[in-house]
């Protein structure tokens, strides 16, 4: 991929149209290989609902469905949020020079993920189905979903260490090996569905092992790359290769459990983990949908709208992880000039992702449905909520880049304030009313959504276009910089200096201007 902190010199200053055609260039190397594998992982999802659903009974399927909600809400959002952190002390370590603190950095977060990670797994496999019981699910449905919740705890502590993974690569403007990892499991799943579900009739404990396995295939390719293929296959710039040398400075457990670590890390992953609140809220809504007036057809509509809109934002979620990468590097680095252009360059592929999208949903709305279902009253239904889906689409595209800006700066507390306000406080209950309310079912459902995403995005742009110095946010990302390091130094801790040697000796040799080293 390329190396987007390289582009020191190539990316000058002096011309802010060179400099905005070499940002646009690295965003989209880096953005294009996120969507890729978060697309390849949607499929995923779908395919094992499509195995489960034609080889087994509708209470394994509508199980199973449970189940994957499960994991998304009480795992995968969380374990997303505490990854985040990564992305911006390692990020902003990276720009600014201090390459060991990238790998130091991600060994606390593998330590706080597998913690969190392991307690879930033990509750799914000891106290899944009574939990789900509980909440007034359906007594089959439950006893399906905790039986896919317990094979499918080897995948959720793979998909805790592949967050930790990514995030580490990401700082370092490394993002082809998420891409080839999510394609390979795409290729592997349907084969390991066809063997567990179909010819050796597994069942939902089938697919579960199934998605276990094909989220080991994603983790294997990340390790594989940062453990063998940079050892066989290193860059062409040598300083670069140097530079993400030191980022693994070896296990630094001691300073990974530094209380002082954990704080800095928490204050950061835990508003994190509070901005992925959107995801609960959209979960919701499908969970609300089946108190309506015939929640088969709402549910199946929902389903639906909500697997197209996951590919919408699988296209967008790119470019966020771009403009959280580069935005980082550079403050990092103390170029507050080209942090601002980051941002700018982000917006503006953004709003052609966002618009493409919208027209698309638009032109489409009314053949999409028959991909998925031939009942008509269902078709019907779907057709009127990609309307309202088209304009979700441009805030919600707008929206991953604006979440990706704020969390480079270090301002996951005050977005996860504004989710709360747009989603819990301002959508939730606007989607009740005009569901419940005014009687409008599922499209009321969609609507409370689209308000919701309005109001979170005209938020955080307005963050980001009044209240953002980025002069300030460079002394910022150098302030949390410098406080890790002096308790480091009262802690005792030297970082290694023979890899910084090298690197000086590569530099005298002007290795370090050549823009766009692939790997």
């Amino acid at each position: 991929v390329m190396g987007a902190d390289d582009r020191d010199g190539a990316a000058g200053d002096d011309d802010d149209d060179d400099g905005a055609s070499v940002e646009r260039a690295a965003q989209i190397a880096l953005a294009i290989p996120v969507s890729v594998s978060m697309t390849m992982n949607t499929l995923r999802d779908l395919v094992t609902l499509v195995f489960v659903g034609r080889a087994r009974a509708t209470v394994e399927l509508a199980g199973a469905a449970l189940a994957m909600t499960t994991i998304n809400i009480a795992c995968k959002s969380v374990l997303v949020g505490l990854a985040s952190a990564v992305n911006t002390l390692a990020g902003t370590a990276y720009g600014l020079g201090a390459y060991e603190r990238v790998g130091e950095t991600t060994q606390r977060a593998l330590l706080v993920t597998t913690t969190y990670a392991a307690l879930t797994c033990a509750v799914f496999a000891t106290r899944g189905e009574e939990f789900l019981a509980a909440t007034g699910q359906d007594a089959g449905v439950s006893r399906e979903a905790g039986r896919f919740l317990r094979a499918a705890t080897p995948g959720v502590l793979c998909y805790a260490w592949t967050q930790c993974t990514m995030t580490y690569l990401h700082s370092q403007g490394i993002t082809r090996p998420q891409a080839l990892g999510g394609v390979l499991a795409a290729i592997a799943h349907p084969i390991l569905c066809y063997y567990f579900v179909w010819r050796w009739e597994i069942g939902v404990v089938g697919a579960a092992l199934a998605w276990s396995a094909s989220s080991a295939v994603c983790l294997a390719t990340q390790v594989a790359y940062a453990t063998v293929w940079r050892r066989m296959f290193r860059e062409r710039d040598e300083a670069l290769a140097l530079k993400r040398d030191m980022c693994w400075p070896g296990w630094q457990l001691r300073r990974a459990i530094s209380t002082e670590g954990l704080r800095e890390y928490f204050a950061l992953a835990l508003p994190g983990v509070a901005m992925k609140m959107e995801w609960w809220a959209s979960e919701m809504t499908v969970v609300m949908a089946g108190y309506l007036p015939n929640p088969e057809i709402a549910l199946s509509a929902l389903s639906i709208y909500g697997s197209t809109n996951a590919f919408v934002f699988d296209a967008s979620i790119g470019l966020g992880v771009a403009s959280l990468t580069r935005v980082t590097h550079e403050l990092g680095a103390g170029n507050a000039k080209r942090a601002r252009r980051a941002v700018a360059v982000s917006f503006q592929l953004i709003a052609c992702v966002g618009v493409i999208a919208s027209v698309g949903i638009i032109v489409a709305r009314k053949d999409w449905a028959n991909l998925f279902t031939s009942r008509e009253e269902v078709r019907e239904l779907v057709s009127e909520l990609m309307i309202a889906l088209a304009a979700y689409a441009l805030f919600d595209c707008a929206g991953a880049v604006q979440a990706g800006v704020m969390r480079a700066c270090g301002k996951q507390s005050l977005a996860a304030k504004i989710v709360v306000v747009a989603y819990w406080i301002i959508g939730i209950p606007l989607s009740l009313a005009l569901a419940f309310g005014a009687h409008m079912g599922a499209l009321g459902l969609v609507l409370g959504g689209l308000v919701a995403t309005v109001v979170h995005t005209g938020a955080l742009g307005f963050v980001i276009a009044r209240r953002l110095d980025w002069d300030a946010e460079v002394v910022s990302a150098r302030d949390r910089h410098a406080l890790t390091t002096s308790h480091a130094a009262e802690a005792g801790y030297v970082p290694r200096s023979s890899s910084f040697a090298l690197l000086e000796s590569a530099r005298a040799n002007d290795l370090t201007r050549q823009y766009g080293a692939a790997v």
